[in-house]
This record gives C-alpha cells, structure tokens and sequence, in this order.
C-alpha cells in the first residue's frame, strides 16, 4: 500500500511538473505568436494608444529642443569666456606690472 501511495505522489508530482512546463510553453507560444501577428485592438483603446505615443513622441521632441538651447546657451557662454579671457590676461598682466611696480616707474 505504501508503495502504491509513493508511486502516485510521485505520478502526481511529475504530472504537475509537466503540465506546469506545458503552461510555460504555451504563455512563451502565446507572447511570440502575438508579437508576430498582433490581435486587431479595440478601437478606443487604440486611439488611447495612439494619444499616448503621440504624447511620448511630442515630449521627446521637447527634451531635444531644451537641450539643444541648453547647449547653444553653453555655446554662447563659452564665446563670451573666449572673448573675455584676453581681457582678463591683460588685466592680469597690467595689475601685476602695477604692484611690481614696472608700469608707475614707466610714467614718471
């Protein structure tokens, strides 16, 4: 009796296992068939879809559009730090000749 009872937990067991395998197959079958051929959606739905997308794509655009100023604005200060930095040398230059000295014993 008890080896029946062991051979048909085990028999239950491994029916379960494959059915379980079967499942699996066939969520796997159901996910690959509806990639390929995609069931016709509700039309509501679609349309919601359709918004959405829509809605993800005009976003997108923007992000692109605000980088972009972003990097032109970037662009226009590193112009003005270009242009500036000569200044800024001579400035640098003038000031350090006036605390050695050179440039007020040059006008006198």
């Amino acid at each position: 009796m008890a080896v029946n009872l062991e051979e048909e937990l085990k028999y239950q067991t491994s029916q379960r296992i494959y059915r379980e395998k079967l499942d699996a197959n066939a969520l796997l079958y159901d996910r690959v068939v509806s990639v390929e051929n995609p069931i016709p959606a509700d039309p509501k739905l679609q349309k919601k879809f359709d918004k959405l997308t829509n809605e993800i794509d005009t976003l997108e655009e923007i992000k692109k559009i605000r980088k972009d100023e972003k990097n032109e604005t970037s662009e226009k200060r590193l112009r003005k730090l270009k242009w500036k930095v000569p200044q800024v040398r001579k400035l640098a230059k003038q000031s350090a000749l006036k605390i050695s000295g050179v440039i007020g014993k040059q006008k006198k």
